[in-house]
């Protein structure tokens, strides 16, 4: 067992430690131009070097490919906000951006929902882990189906729609966001709500 703090630090360390190395090999490429940051930014031969000297460095760069998601201020909102209260797991692979429309992966939207369980449902936490070690038998996406079942394993949140297909990160992070919200209704009034929104 350990305290939050903790928590958070080690899930931020691998994007702490992706982000450090990525700095210093961005200094020395613009250092070995003559150029500032803001100038190598926009320029995509800059973009390439980097990257080629983090995958040269052993940096894991796998392609993100994001699905095409509505573009609104909503999809990002809701992942800023759970990100600023430590509740968004990042792999840290993803840089540049939230990336609203990619897949959200399995292994971190259940980390990302026990840390909410610990916090403010830890009455919940043993259900939790037997639905994730159900689920979680390797890395893959997040999809309907699973959400489902986390849903309805732990009773809380909104009533997503089922399917193979994988949910996007904006997706999964609205409904973190309302599954957080209704804990935080329920704790301050003692009242479990009956009916569910559907997703």
């Amino acid at each position: 067992s350990f305290t939050a703090a903790a928590a958070f630090s080690a899930r931020v360390a691998p994007l702490q430690m992706a982000l450090g190395q990525a700095a210093g090999n961005a200094a020395a490429i613009a250092k070995s131009r003559g150029l500032g940051f803001i100038e190598l930014a926009s320029d995509p031969e800059f973009i390439a070097s980097l990257r080629t000297q983090l995958v040269l460095d052993n940096a894991r760069l796998p392609d993100v490919k994001a699905q095409a998601c509505p573009r609104s201020e909503a999809n990002q909102e809701a992942l800023l906000q759970l990100l600023q209260q430590t509740l968004l797991t990042t792999p840290y692979y993803i840089k540049g951006g939230l990336y609203p429309g990619a897949p959200a992966g399995l292994y971190e939207s259940l980390t990302d929902l026990g840390h909410l369980l610990r916090a403010r449902a830890p009455e919940k936490l043993a259900t939790w882990q037997a639905v994730k070690s159900q689920l979680t038998t390797g890395y893959r996406d997040l999809t309907g189906d699973d959400l489902v079942l986390i849903q309805s394993a732990l009773d809380l949140g909104p009533k997503p729609d089922p399917g193979s297909i994988p949910l996007a990160r904006y997706q999964w992070a609205t409904w973190l966001q309302q599954v957080k919200r209704e804990l935080e209704a329920n704790s301050n009034s003692g009242i479990v709500p009956t009916a569910r929104e559907e997703f």
